[in-house]
């Protein structure tokens, strides 16, 4: 049942996308055709909505939304990297870690996307890229020491002595 509210809700957001984006006027402006429409915001919106989602764990809501966003503006990093992280709760790693490389290409300083993809890695019990990964998070910020203490996607390896030497 939820599988099918999914697709009415992502049928529906594109549908609704569709008429927006077709139904938006033009007007001139030094000489120029510009769309009244503003699709950065529109994206701003479909990201903030489906973070919103993933709060309220619909994530396959939350992974439309964040599909819609990318299709208005496919270089930001971060709604790849909530994509990512979408993916990964879904248990969905492949296409998680994907959706990392693409945010991570877009800006290979993206503290968050560090951290979700060496989650990821950790949930799906890949060792050594989730250590990998969380080194490189606790190079820019310290402070995910203690969050990876914390977080329960790196449960797996609180015992683990690599672990424990990298997080004190």
């Amino acid at each position: 049942m939820k599988d099918e509210k999914s697709i009415l809700c992502f049928i529906a957001l594109l549908l609704v996308t569709t008429l927006i984006v077709s139904c938006s006027t033009h007007r001139k402006s030094e000489g120029r055709t510009v769309r009244v429409l503003d699709s950065i915001a529109m994206a701003d919106d479909y990201y903030e909505r489906g973070c919103e989602q993933y709060s309220f764990d619909d994530l396959e809501y939350a992974l439309a939304l964040f599909d819609s966003s990318i299709a208005f503006r496919p270089n930001d990093a971060r709604v790849w990297e909530r994509k990512g992280s979408t993916l990964g709760r879904m248990m969905r790693h492949t296409e998680a870690q994907l959706a990392f490389d693409r945010s991570l290409s877009l800006n290979p300083k993206l503290k968050s996307a560090l951290w979700h993809r060496a989650c990821d890695y950790a949930v799906s019990g890949d060792k050594e890229h989730a250590l990998a990964f969380l080194r490189k998070t606790i190079a820019q910020d310290t402070n995910f020491k203690q969050g990876a203490l914390e977080d329960e996607c790196f449960m797996n390896l609180w015992q683990d002595e690599d672990f424990r030497k990298l997080v004190q």
